[in-house]
């Protein structure tokens, strides 16, 4: 099984708070602690500190809820304008 990169919630969302801001989209990932599938939020800019997953990847029901305060999260970031990539870049840089 993969073992993903996840990190305390707050330092996560203290970063996505700051590319949100300068454009970018944001969407928060988190590993289920039932089934240990990925799991990517489908609304961008929005946190949560219990993430829900619905349906596994093969169309089953999941349904479990984690708790992102305990287990820690990531997340995807998308950019399509100039000032959303120039902030990704130098976050990436750093």
């Amino acid at each position: 099984m993969t073992k993903y990169n996840d990190y305390p919630l707050e330092e996560c969302w203290r970063v996505a708070d700051q590319l949100a801001r300068a454009g970018c989209s944001i969407y928060q990932k988190w590993t289920c602690g039932k089934c240990g599938e990925r799991v990517t939020a489908n609304l961008a800019n929005h946190w949560t500190e219990q993430g829900h997953h619905e349906e596994k990847e093969d169309g089953s029901p999941c349904g479990h809820i984690t708790d992102l305060r305990k287990t820690g999260c990531n997340y995807l970031a998308t950019a399509d304008s100039p000032e959303a990539i120039a902030a990704l870049n130098r976050h990436m840089r750093s």
